[in-house]
């Protein structure tokens, strides 16, 4: 039996950018157009205050950390514009990773939730 394999050796801009959709609408409406919008990604989180199970992501890096997933440089959860949770395989967050077509996999996936959602006409 083959075993399958991830299809890009990064998956963090795929699970962050799906992890933020859930509400860019509604912080979009609370700010004022005078208010300063901090970078992206750049305020930090913890599970706990998302009201996440952190033993799930204890779970999530022993899984990345096994062999099987030796091919998944990083991963990042993005919630509420906060990062909640990151693994580097490296260490190095700031290091330049190869997506491949992530991207565009991802942009698709967000477009078409978007749309269902009523968010693009």
């Amino acid at each position: 039996m083959r075993t399958r394999r991830w299809p890009t050796r990064s998956i963090g801009i795929t699970v962050g950018l799906l992890a933020c959709l859930a509400e860019p609408a509604a912080q979009a409406q609370s700010q004022s157009p005078t208010q300063s919008t901090p970078t992206p990604w750049r305020e930090t989180s913890t599970p706990e205050e998302q009201a996440l199970d952190a033993a799930a992501f204890e779970g999530v890096q022993a899984t990345l950390a096994t062999p099987q997933f030796a091919d998944v440089d990083s991963a990042v959860v993005v919630l509420r514009g906060r990062v909640v949770y990151r693994f580097y395989r490296d260490g190095e967050p700031d290091k330049l990773r190869d997506t491949q077509s992530a991207s565009k996999s991802a942009l698709s996936a967000l477009l078409g939730t978007a749309i269902a959602q009523g968010r693009i006409a």
